[in-house]
């Protein structure tokens, strides 16, 4: 928030030398837990000193959340390759109080700018945590990211707004590269495992309005080829 604490800046506090340690011993650094400009900007900071002295090219480090990034973020994000993981109820739940501590231009371009970072060429996922409420639910998620509409019930970033298959892609194949299972998941086809789930709508047919996305719902979940969650008919 806007006194907030920055741990790499307490006193022994290691903060850009471990991504160096753990880069020289070929490490990956993922779930980072970071909110502002300001963190992202010392995060990616790490990551280019790191990559001087080893490439990062193809081993998917990556930032998380997405609250806050400004274009500097994008465009340094794109430059080293960085993948991120979106949690989209940072953005649903949280913009509205960047917009009143902040002002409303960074709340319109810097909060969880889906499209600038595609555009860009950065690989994006969609995350949701680990919490189980109805806002962290996938479809209720994907509308979100199509309408970018808030828990207030404002739109932030109207231009940040994706298409449905692009937040299909940050659900599955792209969260595989995320968490380095492309060749096991992802996408469904021969030799990747059975892990799918059986929606009573299909997310891409346009007679499904844009924000009633959040009402389909999950009739089985299969994994590993096995039913574990509701049941396959013939009517499904």
């Amino acid at each position: 928030w806007e006194e907030s604490t920055c741990h790499w800046e307490l006193p022994g506090f290691t903060g850009a030398e471990s991504i160096l340690d753990l880069n020289r011993y070929g490490y990956r650094v993922t779930g980072v837990h970071t909110f502002g400009d300001k963190a992202f900007l010392m995060m990616l900071d790490a990551y280019a000193q790191a990559n001087q002295e080893k490439s990062l090219v193809g081993r998917r480090f990556a930032l998380d959340h997405g609250m806050m990034i400004s274009p500097e973020v994008i465009e340094k994000s794109a430059q080293l390759g960085v993948i991120w993981s979106l949690q989209t109820p940072q953005y649903y739940r949280n913009t509205a109080i960047v917009n009143r501590l902040f002002g409303e231009e960074p709340a319109q371009r810097w909060a969880m700018p889906i499209k600038s970072l595609i555009d860009a060429g950065v690989r994006v996922t969609y995350g949701a945590d680990t919490h189980d409420d109805p806002e962290r639910h996938p479809m209720f998620n994907l509308e979100v990211m199509v309408t970018r509409v808030t828990k207030d019930g404002q739109v932030f970033g109207a231009r940040e707004r994706i298409e449905r298959a692009q937040g299909l892609l940050m659900m599955t194949r792209w969260g595989a590269d995320y968490v380095l299972r492309n060749e096991e998941l992802g996408s469904l086809e021969p030799g990747k495992l059975a892990d799918l789930v059986v929606l009573d709508k299909n997310p891409l047919d346009r007679n499904v309005e844009d924000e009633d996305l959040s009402e389909i719902k999950i009739l089985a979940t299969v994994i590993g080829g096995e039913v574990v969650y509701g049941s396959l008919t013939a009517d499904n």
